[in-house]
């Protein structure tokens, strides 16, 4: 499991275009360093996964929640995933779990006035528009979270 996170950590960080593919990267970088040695996940590993990647994203981008980022979508998401898994979800459910409360992070973004990334440039016209990152990571929640209910 670790070399296939490496792998799309690799792949993401030299394809996408702008800042995104590298802060994608280090997510999966993240993950990875948190796989090592296992094969399969439960919900609980899942949870440690994203919170190392959302550490790394934070780290090296120095995001926080409310500066309108991917960090406003991940980080809800890392806690409902691990409150889901600490209360007996299986992985499917609290992958769903995490999918949802991204997509509540996401709609918040639009509320919000950016601060890093591309967007703060657009300042006060950044609000009533939901963030382009946080929706990046919602996606990719919600395909993991799909994929998981066979979907």
């Amino acid at each position: 499991m670790e070399e296939l996170l490496d792998e799309a950590a690799e792949t993401l960080s030299e394809t996408m275009g702008g800042a995104i593919g590298p802060i994608f990267g280090s997510i999966f970088e993240g993950a990875a360093e948190s796989a090592a040695g296992r094969s399969r996940l439960t919900a609980v590993e899942m949870g440690e996964m994203l919170e190392q990647g959302l550490k790394e994203v934070k780290m090296i981008g120095g995001a926080k929640e409310g500066d309108r980022t991917l960090v406003d979508c991940l980080a809800p998401a890392v806690r409902a995933l691990k409150e889901a898994a600490g209360a007996g979800a299986d992985l499917s459910e609290a992958l769903m779990r995490a999918a949802d409360a991204g997509a509540e992070g996401v709609e918040a973004t639009k509320k919000m006035v950016a601060k890093k990334g591309r967007a703060k440039f657009l300042q006060e016209k950044s609000l009533g528009h939901q963030d382009a990152g946080a929706t990046s990571m919602w996606i990719v929640l919600k395909a993991m979270s799909d994929y998981c209910a066979g979907k």
